[in-house]
């Protein structure tokens, strides 16, 4: 991954007068380092390979599926048997997590109960809470009792179409290794852009990322083909 920023001189000079968290040096390594952050996201969790990236978790080879059926008519019971098809080790393993697009989870947020029993639902989807505290994470939602998260890098709950969608991912997140080579860089160029009174400042980092289980600790839930 590598970033270049160009910011005049000026910009830099009137930042730096303000002193504390206001260095263009601080701002610039916050935006960077989420930019990245943000592009490692995109390329892990996309429904196809992103070329010069590490291979998308949802393309791992031998990644098991659990279909829901068709788009339109997905039901609590196809989610509870796309958990349940994950062994109970890695199911109940302290790292366990879903992903899901937004619009999946508001989607699954809405079903209703099992066979029509509606309080059985009461079973399939826990509440989060918000815990005390400034800047504190709030507890997620839980489906089953494992913990549930968004990305808008998977896709999102299909409106229309003829193939099958990938649009969730269960696993233990302790068996996806992440590896960077280096530390994330941030270098600041005073001279190269000198002849448009700029100061320029780039950003590396290398990493890859690969399930080290993937036929056992993970699995996708996918969309039939309508």
């Amino acid at each position: 991954l590598s970033a270049l920023l160009r910011v005049s001189n000026e910009l830099v000079s009137d930042a730096d007068a303000r002193g504390g968290n206001m260095s263009i040096a601080s701002i610039v390594t916050e935006q960077m380092a989420r930019i990245f952050a943000q592009t490692e996201e995109t390329a892990l969790l996309a429904a196809s390979n992103v070329s010069g990236a590490p291979a998308s978790l949802l393309n791992a080879s031998g990644l098991p599926t659990s279909s829901t059926g068709g788009y339109t008519s997905i039901t609590a019971a196809a989610v509870i048997d796309w958990i349940y098809s994950l062994p109970r080790q890695y199911r109940n393993h302290p790292s366990v997590a879903i992903i899901v697009n937004d619009s999946t989870l508001g989607y699954l947020r809405k079903l209703g109960g099992v066979g029509g029993t509606s309080n059985i639902s009461n079973y399939f989807w826990e509440n989060g809470y918000t815990k005390g505290g400034s800047g504190q994470a709030p507890e997620p939602d839980r489906i089953l009792g494992i913990p549930v998260y968004t990305s808008a890098a998977i896709s999102a709950l299909p409106t229309s179409g003829t193939t099958a969608t990938k649009i969730g991912i269960i696993g233990a997140s302790d068996y996806c290794y992440m590896g960077t080579t280096g530390n994330y860089e941030l270098k600041v160029l005073r001279e190269r852009y000198a002849d448009t009174n700029e100061t320029g400042y780039i950003a590396n980092m290398r990493m890859d990322c690969q399930l080290a289980l993937p036929t056992l600790a993970f699995s996708a839930l996918t969309t039939a083909a309508s």
